[in-house]
């Protein structure tokens, strides 16, 4: 890999064969906030080749303590537009299908019609999960489940389970 190359020291950590499989995977993120947009921007910056970005909620002021994509001044836009618009500021080679869409069980569907290597779950509502995975199942794929939408420990309930 030429020295000039912006991946190179991912190249370093992990060998060009690794990053040639990067840039010809597709994972799908479903979910933006807080823990979806750190896998984005990891993923982005790794040099994966190409990204479906997955939610239909706007930044909002009280993201700013906790999500990559929030500041000041993009308060009420889009979170799936401005993560694109992040992303091919650090990697214009990267595609990036960009989904502005509430998951449920009509759009769940949709987001499977291209290709994809790899599923990444950040949503943070039961109802979009749960679309989200019948559709996941029916394909037959695995999931990687991340925690979003957590809440402090004193909010959840614990009904018989063991700790």
């Amino acid at each position: 890999m030429p020295t000039n190359d912006w991946r190179e020291r991912t190249a370093l950590l992990f060998g060009e064969k690794s990053i040639e499989t990067l840039s010809r995977s597709h994972v799908l993120v479903a979910g933006l906030g807080g823990v979806g947009g750190y896998a984005v921007e990891q993923l982005c910056r790794a040099g994966i080749g190409k990204l479906t970005l997955v939610d239909n909620d706007t930044i909002q002021l009280s993201n700013i303590n906790r999500q990559l994509i929030a500041h000041q001044n993009n308060v009420g836009e889009c979170k799936a537009r401005s993560w694109t618009a992040r992303c091919n500021a650090i990697n214009p080679h990267l595609q990036i299908n960009t989904v502005n869409k509430y998951i449920d069980k009509e759009t769940a569907p949709t987001l499977f019609e291209d290709k994809i290597d790899y599923v990444i779950d950040a949503i943070d509502t039961p109802s979009a999960q749960i679309a989200f995975y019948t559709k996941l199942h029916a394909r037959q794929r695995s999931i990687d489940k991340q925690h979003g939408g957590r809440r402090q420990e004193r909010s959840i309930k614990n009904y018989g389970c063991p700790p």
